[in-house]
């Protein structure tokens, strides 16, 4: 079944945190008490006052952004009916533009839309692009209460789709990281052969993605495996306490300053083979190189092996040492590592 498509007005309308115990609702009780029950009008109103709103079912708290470049979100407090209408629905943008596109998040915020900033996370979010293929991912999730859709690129012949598994309980954004790593690891012990692996990116827990864009010329589907209708508060992903509890941070070494050695002989050895011309000499004799008008010739390469490198005893032009095969090897570098590569130890 092609899912259908609605406005981007029609979203900017549904996805606001609306009332959940209107006047309409409280005139629809009425109504039914007055017609079904054949109760009079101000004893009607009285009951619906006392029974007061319907009982809230399972919410899920996310944010709504009006374009990709947004940084602050609207919170919505979703229900099972409107996170399947967010993410099952394909909509229409104002513009062809993917950063003017509407988008949401699984997250709540303390502020901008920051790592930093996540105070929960609802749902784990795999991303597919990678030519995973639809089926494979719906045969690993076909017991779990989740949404999918196609995403911005998808092609029959080229899959990219999106799972959206709302949580049995929102996880706390600073330990996000370690849950979806835990999620990554549990889809590679579980997904059948030949499917390959979501987008890492996802770990991240201020990503927002965008919804279900309808972009004419290009394939679309949704789908969505709802909880038992008897039970509507079970069968949810819930992450284990085990894998929330938070790890302590890694434990920073303390510096030691430096003292005198290794490090400071070697820039001394270092500065004494750059300018110095009696341990440059030294270093030519110490490496077997030939020493004509105090030059230092037919020294090992340590790129192209043949015995091409020469360098200036008295360093006047240049300090450095330089093969002979400019076009075909081109090595060049300091007298200090030449002499090592040649086992000279200084």
């Amino acid at each position: 079944m092609i899912p259908i498509v609605r406005s981007w007005q029609d979203f900017d309308h549904y996805f606001q945190d609306h009332p959940r115990w209107t006047l309409d609702d409280i005139f629809e009780r009425v109504a039914i008490k007055v017609e079904l029950g054949g109760i009079e009008l101000s004893e009607a109103h009285r009951q619906a006052h006392i029974e007061g709103p319907p009982p809230v079912g399972k919410l899920w708290g996310i944010s709504i952004f009006d374009a990709v470049t947004d940084n602050r979100g609207r919170p919505l407090s979703a229900d099972w009916g409107e996170l399947r209408e967010l993410l099952t629905v394909f909509f229409s943008m104002p513009t062809s533009s993917k950063l003017m596109a509407r988008s949401w998040s699984p997250a709540t915020f303390s502020g901008t839309r920051a790592a930093k900033n996540v105070e929960t996370v609802s749902a784990l979010v795999f991303d597919f692009d990678d030519g995973t293929r639809i089926e494979h991912a719906r045969e690993v999730f076909a017991e779990l209460p989740h949404f999918g859709h196609t995403s911005w690129s998808h092609t029959e012949a080229d899959h990219r789709f999106r799972i959206v598994i709302p949580l049995h309980r929102a996880v706390p954004g600073r330990v996000w990281k370690q849950v979806y790593r835990w999620a990554l690891q549990l889809w590679e012990e579980t997904k059948p052969p030949g499917a390959g692996s979501p987008d890492r990116a996802c770990s991240d827990p201020s990503r927002l993605y965008l919804v279900p864009v309808y972009r004419k010329g290009y394939a679309r589907r949704s789908w969505c495996y709802s909880p038992p209708w008897w039970d509507r508060e079970s069968g949810y992903l819930s992450i284990p306490e085990s894998v929330q509890r938070e790890q302590p941070a890694p434990v920073k070494r303390k510096r030691i300053k430096r003292q005198l050695g290794s490090g400071e002989l070697e820039r001394a050895a270092r500065e004494r083979a750059k300018t110095d011309p009696q341990t440059r000499e030294n270093i030519a004799n110490g490496i077997g190189a030939t020493v004509r008008d105090r030059i230092a010739r037919s020294i090992n390469c340590p790129q192209c092996g043949r015995s091409s490198v020469w360098y200036g005893i008295d360093a006047e032009r240049s300090s450095s040492a330089r093969c002979n095969h400019a076009n075909s090897c081109g090595w060049w570098g300091s007298v200090y590592d030449l002499a090592l590569h040649n086992g000279m130890t200084l």
